[in-house]
Parts: C-alpha cells; sequence; structure tokens
C-alpha cells in the first residue's frame, strides 16, 4: 500500500470548524446530506450544468497532474465536457491537506483515497460526506459494487456511506519461472494451500551457482493486514490490540515459518527489502504481494518477462476463500460547492465504461462481477496475454475485518514481532505480547495527543 501522509495536526480543529460551516454553498442547495433540497427530483441532466471539480490523491498526494490525468482524469474529462477538471498536487510546504485547511485555502471536491487511509486523508479533517441522499436521489445502484467494499463504507459511516470504490486490490502470489525451472519444481497454481507453498518455498531454497536463492519473499504487512480470516488488529470499542488473539496468531505463524526456513532467512534482518529480492536481485521464487504490484512489474521492469501468478494459498479448512478486500474510493469532500456534479463523477466510477478505462491500466474492478470486463485487463500489454491473469481475482474475498485509524502503529510492532522472532529466537506468545503491549502504549500516546 502507498506510504500514508503525514498531518500537521495542531491548530486545525478550528479551521475544520470554519470549512465545515462554510460548505453549504453547494450546487443542490442543500446543507447536507438530509436536506430537504437533497431528496427533491434530480434534474434530467445535472451534468449540462458548467461546473469546476478539483480533484486530490491522499493515496497518492505528490502524482503528478500528468499521471493523475493518464489515470483517471482525461475520461473523466471527456465524459463531461461541461466540468473543468483541476488537479491540486502536494507539492511541500502549504500544499497537503492539512496546509491548506490551515490556511483556510481548501478547495477540493473529491478525494482519491485507499480504505486504509481513509480516517487520517478524511475523517481527522472532518471532511467526510454522507452522500446516502445523493445514491437514493440519482438512484445508483450499490448492488452493483463488491459488497465487501460497500460494507468498508457502512463501517466508516455508521450504516450510511462516504464514497464510491473504483478500484480494489488484494494480496496474490507471483513467481520467477526462471527459478523453477532450474530446480525442476511446477509453477504454482490456482487452489493451492499455504502448506503446499511451504514444501515448495523449501525445494526453492538453495544454493546454485554461488547465489542463494530464496523460497519465498513477501510484502509481509500486506499479507497481515488482509489476512484471509478477517481478524482484526484493534478493538474499536477498547482501541486494544488483538494481535495475541488465535485467529491472528494464526495467520502471524504462518508467515513466519516461511522465514524459518533455513536460507530463506530475513536479509539483513528486515522486511524491507523484500520486493527487491523478486523484481531486483530476481533471486526470490515466489513473492507475495498486492494485485497492484501486477501493473508496477509490466511498466517499470521491462527486462523481467519470466514471471507469473498464481490466487493466493487457501487455508484447508477455508477452500476457496482469497484475503480481504482492499478497496479504493472517490470521495466528496463535505466542503464542495458543486456536490451534485461530483456525485455525477461517483457515480461514473463505477460504470463499465469507467472501469474498462482502469482495467485496461492493469488495475482489478471494483465491481461485483467483473467478468464480462476480463477481456480488458492490462490491453496492450504484451506480457500479460501470455499469464494467468485470473489469479487477480479470488474466487471469494474473505469478508473484511474493521479498519483501526491507527492501524499503521500496530502493524510497525507486527513486524517488530517477526523480527525478534527470527532474529533473535523469541518464541511467539512473548514477542507478540510484548509487541501488544508496545502497540497499546503507541496508540494510548496518540489517542492522548489528540485529546480523546
Amino acid at each position: 500500500m502507498p506510504p500514508k501522509q503525514g498531518y500537521r495536526l495542531a491548530g486545525l480543529g478550528l479551521a475544520v470548524v470554519l470549512l465545515t460551516s462554510c460548505g453549504s454553498g453547494r450546487d443542490s442547495g442543500g446543507e447536507g446530506s438530509g436536506s430537504a433540497q437533497a431528496q427533491a427530483q434530480a434534474p434530467a441532466d445535472i451534468t449540462a450544468i458548467p461546473a469546476e471539480l478539483t480533484f486530490y490523491n491522499s493515496t497518492a498526494p505528490t502524482e503528478s497532474e500528468e499521471l493523475f490525468m493518464a489515470k483517471y482524469g482525461s475520461v473523466i474529462a471527456k465524459k463531461f465536457p461541461n466540468y473543468k477538471i483541476k488537479y491540486h498536487q502536494n507539492t511541500g510546504k502549504g500544499a497537503s491537506l492539512a496546509d491548506l485547511i490551515a490556511s483556510g485555502q481548501l478547495n477540493i471536491d473529491i478525494d482519491i483515497s485507499a480504505a486504509d487511509i481513509t480516517y487520517n486523508s478524511l475523517i481527522q479533517f472532518g471532511l467526510q460526506d454522507d452522500i446516502s441522499d445523493l445514491i437514493k436521489k440519482y438512484k445508483f445502484d450499490l448492488n452493483r459494487l463488491e459488497p465487501n467494499a460497500v460494507e468498508v463504507q457502512r463501517k466508516f459511516a455508521n450504516g450510511g456511506i462516504y464514497g464510491i470504490p473504483f478500484s480494489v486490490t488484494t494480496p496474490i502470489l507471483f513467481y520467477n519461472k526462471q527459478i523453477f525451472d532450474l530446480f525442476a519444481q511446477p509453477y504454482p497454481k490456482d487452489g493451492m494451500t499455504w502448506d503446499d507453498v511451504y514444501t515448495l518455498a523449501k525445494a526453492l531454497t538453495r544454493t546454485h551457482g554461488g547465489i542463494q536463492y530464496r523460497g519465498l519473499a513477501s510484502s509481509f504487512i500486506h499479507v497481515l493486514r488482509f489476512n484471509q480470516s478477517s481478524a482484526p488488529l484493534v478493538d474499536l470499542k477498547t482501541n486494544k490490540s488483538l494481535i495475541t488473539a488465535d485467529k491472528f496468531k494464526r495467520e502471524f505463524d504462518n508467515m513466519v515459518r516461511m522465514y524459518q526456513i533455513p536460507g530463506n532467512e530475513l536479509p539483513n534482518d528486515s522486511m524491507s527489502t523484500q520486493v527487491s529480492l523478486f523484481e531486483k536481485e530476481r533471486t526470490a521464487a515466489m513473492m507475495l504481494h498486492i494485485t497492484r504490484y501486477a501493473p508496477a512489474l509490466w511498466s517499470k521492469v521491462q527486462d523481467f518477462k519470466d514471471w507469473d501468478m498464481a490466487q493466493m494459498p487457501q487455508w484447508k479448512d477455508m477452500p476457496g476463500v482469497g484475503s480481504q478486500v482492499s478497496p479504493y474510493y472517490f470521495y466528496q469532500f463535505k466542503t464542495s460547492k458543486s456536490r451534485d456534479a461530483a456525485f455525477q463523477v461517483l457515480m461514473f466510477v463505477a460504470s463499465d465504461e469507467f472501469q474498462q478505462h482502469i482495467m485496461r491500466q492493469g488495475y482489478m474492478s471494483s465491481l461485483k462481477d467483473p467478468s464480462h470486463l476480463m477481456k480488458y485487463l492490462a490491453e496492450g500489454e504484451p506480457l500479460a496475454k501470455t499469464q494467468n491473469l485470473k489469479a487477480l481475482l479470488p474466487a471469494k474475498y474473505a469478508p473484511s475485518a474493521d479498519i483501526y485509524r491507527y492501524s499503521n502503529l500496530v502493524e510497525k510492532e507486527v513486524t517488530s514481532a517477526a523480527i525478534d522472532i527470527l532474529k533473535n529466537g523469541t518464541n511467539t506468545n512473548t514477542a507478540l505480547r510484548t509487541a501488544s503491549d508496545r502497540a497499546d502504549k503507541a496508540v494510548a500516546d496518540e489517542l492522548a495527543k489528540q485529546g480523546k
């Protein structure tokens, strides 16, 4: 998942209140999601009314306008010729959301954000807008969307909804065919169990020609964040860590054992070098990473051709269940002055037309059943035509666990616990209990800073 953006919180409270109070100057004429005006019959063609919409990308705030237009803006502009599409890039000091709020210069209508940073990019500033009234007003059908992606929004908004998902990602298995061929091992396939992968990892961890090959690398925290057991990291009622619970411990132990294979130990006792082992050094036979890693490989590693994908390994007692889904959303800001116009864009990103556009770039659809669009996936990418693209879509997503605002603090300690076990030989119960205590303190300190 892209790195989380830091924010300056001091002095923002008053600014948020002021922005919220002045955010009623919308084209719908309403004061919020419950206004009588918003419940009125929708105009025949709201898109005929000129509007100016400014976008922000909390998931990749420093992304250039050129990239924004290529990924999203150009197709939106084509669909809505009466809308002037603008983009705000975080270019540094004074340009972050926090800075804009503090200076009273926030003029953004739509934010692009991954689910796991929603609290830090939206809710902490009070910018969320329950769009349930607009969904009703324009008769938008939520049932066409991946149910887990909608459910995440329901949890955020206490039954309401703040954003519309336009893409999803989930961990899967990537593999280097050259290493499998070198050691005469069968390629991974969809439907493998975790024990199958563990056996393969052991068989592929060996030295050849003076090179230490590793059976498995991973984006460790992504696998645990979106674990198949739907084990949450934190109890939302108590703000206490749940990483010592049996469901999470099972997932944690499964990943740690991969690095206890002799020869497959963590390089430099660090989790941060895992991607390099697969795409640069090319000494890792398998790599667990999110599906969004595929378009990154297609676009930036032109000389790496002998790789393919398989679905996430499964638990024997949970056949067919993949990882949890990680949705990406288009959110409307509460302060938007063009609320109805902005919602037309949110409806559009769930359309087949927009979904085709993002799937051509290699990103997975947010639709409940995208099978009719799979032919567009990575269209124009020659290598993809030879690969197992159906691996990007599990037979079934695991139910989504609660997303916690300070999960990053807990995840940091989960990684520390794994390193403690692998480097120092600490037993799992002790390592996780110690990590849980540290996580609880870190969360408590953060809550104290916020006065909560």
